[in-house]
């Protein structure tokens, strides 16, 4: 049996923006990494984006192994200047004063919708177009990621101190 181990994995930096995945890759030209990172141009809203991407994967790699689903958005917008000057009142007022959300925090119809169809009908396209290339790995995983996005906690200043 042979002990001696190597590990090849390619990355693949997905951007929207042509430019910025360019520019991204400019930064690994002349690390040891640069042959090891690609990039593909993905809009995960767009499903002929995602089919591409699906179909550029089976082409250059024959498999995939991993498939990380890393985005998500929110589906309310905070007013930026009332959510400011509510974060200079409790630093200014003795623990436990309470933030009026409903006065900072905007919901809309039109935003729940967006927050679905990128949050579950994006990860299930993704799932479903790679599902075939993912097949063919000895070892397929598909991970989630869920970012703090639907939290949001006012933190007492004091908690923030080292």
């Amino acid at each position: 049996m042979n002990n001696d181990m190597s590990l090849c994995m390619k990355s693949l930096n997905l951007l929207r923006d042509d430019k910025r995945g360019i520019d991204a890759l400019a930064e690994f030209k002349d690390s040891h990494l640069s042959d090891l990172v690609l990039f593909h141009q993905l809009d995960v809203l767009d499903p002929v984006s995602v089919a591409s991407l699906a179909q550029f994967v089976k082409t250059q790699f024959g498999k995939l192994d991993i498939l990380v689903n890393n985005y998500g958005i929110g589906s309310v917008v905070a007013d930026e200047v009332a959510l400011r000057a509510a974060s200079n009142s409790a630093k200014e007022v003795a623990a436990g004063s309470q933030i009026e959300w409903g006065n900072i925090l905007n919901e809309s119809y039109e935003l729940a919708v967006q927050c679905v169809q990128t949050n579950y009908y994006v990860a299930k396209r993704m799932v479903e177009c790679f599902i075939p290339v993912l097949e063919s790995s000895d070892s397929p995983t598909i991970v989630n990621i869920s970012s703090s996005i639907e939290k949001l906690k006012v933190r007492d200043p004091t908690e923030m101190q080292a």
